[in-house]
C-alpha cells in the first residue's frame, strides 16, 4: 500500500500538550509537599 503525500498527517504539535503537563506536574508536587514534608528535615 502506497500513501501520498496528502495522506500523510504529521503528529501534533507537543506545544498544546506541555502546559497542561507541566501544570499538573506542579499541582502533584505542591500537593506532594503539602502531604508529606521532606524526610531529610
Amino acid at each position: 500500500m502506497q500513501l501520498s503525500l496528502f495522506d500523510w498527517r504529521p503528529p501534533a504539535p507537543p506545544r498544546a500538550v506541555r502546559p497542561a503537563r507541566r501544570d499538573e506536574a506542579e499541582r502533584s508536587m505542591t500537593a506532594a509537599l503539602h502531604v508529606a514534608p521532606d524526610p531529610r528535615r
